[in-house]
């Protein structure tokens, strides 16, 4: 645990996680790490993490119809993507990054370097000084989820500092590079398909996974650490389950939201509620 980073996620999480009622653990090493902070184990219910579920989803609907998606359908060349816009990025950190980057987009011009840039205005700025000349960088405004998640799945490489990309690509088979000095997701670390890079070092491992298929496929690997795509039906049989009239009450006011409908899809019965 450390408050500085991620910066404000991780504190956000710690005074929740002692607060909450119920904790929905997304991996078992989120578990035990819940337990290390004195996190009464009764509260913590391991579901797997609900990014899986919109993912499974999303990548199940009709593509939309977007002019960055066509470009890349058009095109038979690799496509990198990169995005950086965390807090503790930015600054000379960020600078170095990028202008490391921009040597691969002068190694490898052949390839496309994708970047939907953040509307902050440090990133924007900086962004355009070092990669606007480049005529393999695309520097994309920032683009919906629903085409995000079809422009991931058709890149070959994801230099970022994300979090929940970590999580996303891993599901695609999409190498990470994590532009950070730690993650709290380290499940695809562990499970090697992605790593931790710096400014030092990210212009030789990026090389390499564009230059080599061997070093390329041992990380471009499809894996579930994080869900099998039924965590929020845990979820919510577990709410639905819990006996807690409050609780009851507020899912029985759901269906004017459109929300309890849906759990007969799921086999899930609504919950009775008291007069």
């Amino acid at each position: 645990y450390n408050i500085h980073s991620p910066f404000p996620e991780e504190a956000n999480r710690r005074m929740l996680s002692l607060l909450a009622t119920f904790n929905f653990s997304p991996t078992n090493l989120s578990t035990k790490a819940l337990i290390h902070e004195g996190v009464n184990p009764k509260s913590i219910i391991q579901t797997g993490n609900t990014v899986i579920d919109t993912i499974k989803w999303m990548l199940q609907q009709e593509p939309p119809v977007h002019p960055l998606l066509d470009t890349l359908r058009a095109t038979g060349r690799k496509v990198v993507l990169v995005t950086c816009h965390r807090r503790e990025s930015q600054g000379e950190v960020m600078r170095n990054l990028f202008i490391q980057i921009r040597a691969l987009c002068h190694a490898f011009q052949e390839v496309i370097f994708l970047f939907p840039v953040h509307l902050n205005p440090a990133v924007q700025t900086l962004a355009h000084e070092v990669f606007g000349s480049i005529p393999n960088v695309i520097l994309e405004a920032p683009i919906t989820y629903d085409v995000f998640v079809h422009v991931l799945k058709r890149c070959h490489l994801a230099l970022t500092d994300s979090g929940g990309i970590q999580e996303e690509a891993s599901y695609m088979g999409v190498p990470v590079l994590v532009m950070r000095k730690n993650t709290e997701r380290p499940e695809g670390i562990i499970a090697g398909v992605s790593r931790l890079v710096d400014a030092k070092n990210i212009g030789k491992v990026a090389h390499r996974l564009l230059a080599s298929n061997a070093s390329y496929y041992k990380m471009a690997r499809r894996v579930t650490v994080y869900g099998d795509g039924r965590s929020s039906e845990r979820i919510v049989k577990h709410l639905l389950d819990h006996k807690d009239p409050l609780l009851k009450r507020a899912y029985s006011s759901a269906p004017e939201l459109d929300g309890l409908p849906q759990l007969a899809r799921l086999g899930i019965p609504t919950p009775e509620v008291d007069a």
